[in-house]
């Protein structure tokens, strides 16, 4: 199985931990052969790069993910990893996306809204309903893309995870999920709709809104309980969390249980695209980049999800399945 793998923003740390798998043979353990799509010839260019946002390295960055998405549409590639690139780099060269995933799904003739980002740690999965975007917006988006966001997670459960039956826990914008609407009324009026989905898939465990600080505890205790077993010697196994799939109303209510929990080791999933694209949890480390102690161990999440899905991904392509 080929993967590409794009450094991202040349003057980050995407180059370093690639070296670092390659050096250890990591992909080879896995039985796959992780391809460097930056020609390392173009990057020795930016040694002498000032770490932070740059229009150049925007440019770099933009040109060779373009080209890791030809190499997966023609089948060169069976996935992408993709480095973590600086918005900023983005927008300084003039392309005015709100991170890669955005890119792809230009690259696609898709919306921004059909792609979904997923999280992944462990058995632990949690989708976004709103992703790069003011707090300010959130209340419309969250209202508007609630539906589209339930759906795909549940056509990821089934087609991706393979999960007949999905469970699937909502997550309240409001504190409390507003509290029967004392606390607004953002949840309640989305009720109708959850009825009809939960019409439209009987097999499938809808949650009501519920409040996400008591939710997202629920999944951490269930985490940190599967890795005290393990530090005592007892088999670690499955986490076995309450739900299949998380539906976070926006970017910051997740993502700090996630990387709280995870450390290095959460890998973003993009559904929704033609091919399998994941990337690591992290950014370009620009305070550390250069010093050689950037950890690999982001980039070996990602191979390892990757080789789990491997036999999945022949027969589906991951692109979402609306009712």
């Amino acid at each position: 199985m080929k993967i590409a793998y794009t450094a991202g923003d040349p003057a980050g740390i995407g180059y370093e931990i690639y070296a670092k798998s390659k050096a250890q043979k990591l992909d080879q353990q896995l039985g796959i052969e992780l391809i460097l799509v930056d020609d390392e010839k173009e990057l020795s260019k930016f040694s002498a790069l000032k770490p932070g946002p740059s229009a150049a390295a925007g440019t770099h960055a933009y040109k060779t993910l373009e080209r890791a998405h030809q190499m997966a549409l023609t089948k060169e590639v069976q996935a992408i990893i993709t480095g973590p690139v600086a918005k900023g780099s983005l927008n300084m060269a003039g392309y005015k996306f709100s991170g890669q995933t955005e890119v792809l799904a230009h690259l696609n003739g898709l919306k921004s809204s059909d792609i979904e980002m997923i999280f992944v740690y462990k058995d632990f999965r949690t989708l976004l309903t709103t992703r790069h975007i003011a707090i300010s917006q959130v209340p419309a988006a969250f209202a508007s893309r609630s539906e589209s966001a339930i759906e795909h997670a549940i056509s990821a459960c089934t087609d991706l995870f393979k999960i007949p039956q999905p469970r699937i826990a909502l997550a309240g914008l409001n504190p409390h999920a507003g509290e029967g609407g004392l606390f607004g009324d953002e949840e309640t009026s989305l009720q109708p709709m959850l009825a009809q989905l939960r019409a439209r898939h009987p097999e499938t465990k809808i949650s009501d809104y519920m409040s996400a600080d008591a939710l997202f505890a629920q999944a951490a205790q269930s985490l940190l309980s599967a890795s005290l077993r393990a530090r005592h010697c007892e088999p670690e196994g499955r986490s076995n969390p309450p739900y299949d799939m998380y539906v976070a109303a926006y970017h910051d209510q997740a993502l700090p249980l996630i990387k709280g929990i995870s450390g290095y080791s959460a890998v973003n999933l993009s559904y929704g695209l033609p091919y399998l694209r994941v990337s690591m949890d992290h950014g370009t480390g620009f305070d550390i980049a250069g010093r050689g102690i950037a950890s690999e161990d982001g980039l070996i999440a990602c191979m390892q999800l990757i080789t789990s899905l491997a036999p999945e991904r022949e027969t589906n392509t991951g692109r979402p399945r609306l009712a």
